[in-house]
Parts: C-alpha cells; sequence; structure tokens
C-alpha cells in the first residue's frame, strides 16, 4: 500500500531543513546536472541525469532518490529518516513519494508513477502544462484566488505569493493530502491555504474570486475502462466546457478566470468552432490556440505505458474509433482566459502554434488593460500613436521572372499577443505614419487620399493593432 502523504508531515520541517543544508534545491541540483542532463530530463530521458548524479554525497543520492526514483543501498540513504523510505530488496530502499525543489525554497510533494496505469488516485507532480498554466497566469495583487484540480499544489503555492486568501480544489482526497504537504515542505502555514475536497467548482459554488486557474483533466479519452483521474476529462468536451461556465460563475466584478483546456476540431478545420460553442456568454474571453494534434497523433501522445509497441492494439483502436465518433479531424489545446465585465464582452481567438514560447501574464495582461480600455475606432481616432519600440518588420520573399518578389509580411513583437500580425498595403502605410505626431484620424486621412482606402477602414486597423499591442498610446497623447 502506497505512502499516505500525512504520514510525513510531522516530518516537513526536518526534510525542507535537510534539503537545504545538502543543495537539494532548484540551483543545487541544475549546477550538479547541467544543462544537458537537465534538458535531458525535460524530454524524459534519465540517463544523462544519472551520470551527472553517479556519486555518492547526499546530493546525489536525494537526485537519484527523489528525482529519478531509483533504488539506493540503505547504508547510503543513513541521513534521511525511515519514513520517507520503503524496502525494495535487502539492503536496498527507495523513497516513497517524489520529493522535488521547485523555484527559489519550494518543494512539490507527487507520487512515483511505478505501476502502468497508475492507480485512480494517483497524484502527478509539475508538467508542461503546469508550467505553461503558471507562466500565464496574472501576478498582480488580489485578495482571493481559487486553484480547481489542484493536484500537488503547485499553482496554489503560486497564487499564495500574491492572494490574501488562497483556495484550492480537488476531487481525490490524495491529491488534498499531497498539496497540504507541498505546502508544508515549502514553509507555507497549513492556515494560509483553504483545501476542499470536491467535484471541481463544486465546493465553492455561491463564492466569488478575483482570479480562477485550473490545469483539469482534459485529455478527451474513451470510457471504456476506469479513467485515469488526473488526465482524462470526466464528460469530454462537455465536461470542459461546464467547468469554463463554472468558473465563470465565481468570478467577481473584473474578476478573471485562466483555464487549460482541449477541444474537438471538426471537419473543416475550423478550430474556432469548438471553444466559441463552450464560452458562457457575457464575459470577455481570450481563446489561445496552442497546438492541433490529428487523432493517431493525439493517441500516440496519451495512451497508456504498459500498452505494446505496436501501434494497432485494442486499446489504441477504440480509442481511435471514439475520436471518429466525435467528428474530429483533430484535437486541439489551448488556454481560455475570462474577465467578468459589465461592458460588452469582447471575444477573440488567437492561433499562436507558431510562437515558440508559451504566452505569458504580460502579454495576457497586456491584451487585458488594453480591451479594458475600449480602445475601439472612434477613441483610437484622436490618439496620436506609436509603433512599440521593439517591433520587427519581416518580409518573405522568392526569386521570381523579374528578381524577388515578396510573398508575405508581418509585423513581430514580443510584448503583442498575438506576437505576429500579417502586413497588408494598408497596414505597412499606417505603421510608417504612427511615429506619435499626427493623430490617427489625420493618418487614416491622408492614407484615404494617397491610396485610395477608406479612412473608417484604416482607423479599423489602427484599433486592431492597439489591442493586439503592436501599437501604443503614449501617455499624454
Amino acid at each position: 500500500m502506497s505512502t499516505h502523504p500525512d504520514q510525513l508531515l510531522p516530518l516537513a520541517g526536518r526534510l525542507r531543513d535537510l534539503f537545504g543544508e545538502n543543495g537539494y534545491t532548484v540551483d543545487g541540483v541544475n549546477a550538479r546536472l547541467g544543462p544537458l542532463a537537465t534538458a535531458a530530463m525535460g524530454r524524459d530521458d534519465p540517463v544523462p541525469a544519472l551520470a551527472a548524479a553517479a556519486g555518492s554525497d547526499p546530493l546525489d543520492v536525494l537526485i537519484r532518490l527523489f528525482l529519478l526514483g531509483r533504488d539506493e543501498p540503505a547504508t547510503a540513504t543513513a541521513f534521511l529518516p525511515d519514513e520517507v523510505l520503503e524496502t525494495t530488496s535487502p539492503g536496498r530502499v527507495r523513497a516513497v513519494l517524489d520529493l522535488r525543489p521547485h523555484e527559489d525554497d519550494w518543494w512539490l510533494a507527487s507520487d512515483i508513477e511505478r505501476l502502468h496505469p497508475p492507480p485512480p488516485d494517483h497524484v502527478i507532480g509539475i508538467g508542461a502544462a503546469s508550467a505553461t498554466l503558471i507562466a500565464a497566469t496574472l501576478r498582480h495583487q488580489i485578495s482571493t484566488a481559487l486553484d480547481v484540480g489542484t493536484g500537488s499544489g503547485v499553482q496554489a503555492l503560486h497564487l499564495s505569493r500574491h492572494s490574501t486568501c488562497v483556495t484550492a480544489t480537488d476531487a481525490l482526497p490524495r491529491a488534498i493530502a499531497m498539496a497540504r504537504l507541498s505546502f508544508a515542505l515549502s514553509g507555507i502555514p497549513a492556515d494560509a491555504v483553504e483545501l476542499l475536497c470536491g467535484d471541481l467548482l463544486e465546493p465553492v459554488g455561491g463564492r466569488e474570486f478575483d482570479l480562477v486557474v485550473s490545469n483539469p483533466p482534459f485529455v478527451l479519452a474513451p470510457t471504456d475502462r476506469d479513467a485515469l483521474t488526473y488526465r482524462d476529462a470526466p464528460g469530454g468536451e462537455d465536461g470542459l466546457a461546464r467547468l469554463l461556465r463554472d468558473a465563470a460563475a465565481v468570478l467577481a466584478p473584473n474578476g478573471v478566470a485562466q483555464v487549460l483546456t482541449s477541444w474537438v476540431v471538426g471537419d473543416g478545420g475550423d478550430w474556432r468552432s469548438g471553444p466559441a460553442a463552450m464560452l458562457p456568454e457575457g464575459f470577455d474571453a481570450l481563446v489561445l490556440l496552442r497546438e492541433v494534434l490529428d487523432p493517431g497523433e493525439h493517441v500516440a501522445l496519451w495512451r497508456d505505458r504498459d500498452e505494446p509497441e505496436a501501434p494497432a492494439t485494442a486499446r489504441s483502436l477504440r480509442w481511435l474509433e471514439h475520436i471518429a465518433a466525435l467528428g474530429a479531424e483533430g484535437i486541439a489545446y489551448g488556454l481560455v482566459v475570462l474577465r467578468r465585465t459589465d461592458e460588452p464582452a469582447r471575444v477573440r481567438f488567437f492561433d499562436l502554434r507558431a510562437e515558440t514560447a508559451s504566452p505569458t501574464a504580460q502579454r495576457i495582461g497586456g491584451w487585458l488593460d488594453r480591451t479594458r480600455d475600449h480602445r475601439d475606432p472612434e477613441t483610437v481616432a484622436q490618439q496620436r500613436l506609436l509603433v512599440v519600440p521593439d517591433a520587427r518588420l519581416v518580409e518573405e520573399s522568392a526569386t521570381g521572372p523579374e528578381g524577388w518578389d515578396v510573398q508575405s509580411r508581418r509585423v513581430v513583437s514580443g510584448r503583442a499577443l498575438p506576437e505576429t500580425v500579417g502586413v497588408d498595403p494598408i497596414t505597412a502605410a499606417l505603421l510608417a505614419g504612427c511615429d506619435g505626431r499626427l493623430p490617427a484620424s489625420a493618418i487614416a486621412e491622408l492614407l484615404g487620399t494617397a491610396a485610395d482606402v477608406d479612412p473608417a477602414e484604416v482607423l479599423r486597423v489602427a484599433a486592431r493593432l492597439v489591442e493586439t499591442g503592436h501599437l501604443t498610446v503614449p501617455d499624454g497623447r
């Protein structure tokens, strides 16, 4: 029987001190492993890390035990409390839980995956999806925050830095206990985060929060056997739509929800129709597409690891049949941002598949700030606009009968959302004229005369570029 996280709670302070004294921190581990082994671990390749941490000092032992899940001689682990170890064979032991450093002085507790498939109450640690949500979450000071589906507690830990009151929910009692252990290991007082066991937002119905975040089970999988609780979306796409509606329902005025999700891309490849049907009405909404997998890629990514290598296993075939029954041409993954507003709602869909980095809190917050100002064409017309300082105009050309022919033009800014916007002749002329000297209405009139374009269309383009962040309104202009 696996160790319950509550059994280690009395040892949390001792373990925290022991980890710190032996350099088992983010900086200490990265220094010991080096960049190549650290990158390999991100690809689920432990071999370079095993080579880098092959020594006998306590830090190497801690890395092999808790990060890599390896057995160790009992004599090498004498400095650790017995409660964090279990015997695997005479004279050899292994860690009962995955305990790993995170950020400056935090440690996260999760289950080590040793069974395939893992048990129904398995609690996973931080992964790529968790890291994406951490980077995207708004970090201004707020009163109340909610983490839905907390798992190991990593999102709630980050929320505790800028929220007066933090609440975290999870359907698994074991996850609630694991998060409680993560907080204790990280020196977070027991009463600093309210932990509630229940399905998604059910435990907090009727309450309001300034910020809601969720990295829920979002994998669309068949229901021909017990689901992997931490991974498979209960109720499929309908369940994920209910999560968005319920998250919107608990937002305080101007409150924001940020939810990782997935949806079906139907015949024709229109990726917007799925999330459009999931969005609650009356809320500002930002849908950021990060990836679309075809059915075969989706199954290959998520199928159980204990399946044979042969691609045509029975489970995989049933999964492909399930996706076909959904009418899916692909499965999309992305982030949905909702904001409660009393103004007419703005809904935007941005395809970020070409961007190398995940959207950051700064870029998402910038979009929310700009749309809060409601800079419509009429407002923008009176403003003297500037191209943002880091903007770049990028052209792609191909050889033609008369030399190089421009095939595409786009303006790129690392602070904008989306990062890249296509540039047609009107946009190019507008960008060239936005030097802060003339109001946008004057530029629109000049372009209307010189290029025979509708000044109203120029102002609509200007308003769009202000919203995305490629044009800015200087203070006092």
